[in-house]
């Protein structure tokens, strides 16, 4: 976290709580928990936020 706090690098959010079905940390009021997604941070501190979606 500590590199990507810094910029370029991401993070990945995939794991799925199997009780909510949301990513996992993530609560109800989070609408960035609703799909496994990769948060990336750009060297000029742009954030992007790629979600997975598919079956």
């Amino acid at each position: 976290m500590d590199r990507f706090k810094q910029g370029g690098a991401y993070h990945k959010d995939y794991a799925i709580d199997p009780i909510s079905g949301r990513v996992r940390g993530h609560t109800e009021d989070n609408e960035h928990g609703a799909y496994p997604h990769i948060n990336i941070k750009r060297k000029d501190g742009k954030k992007v936020l790629i979600n997975i979606l598919g079956k």
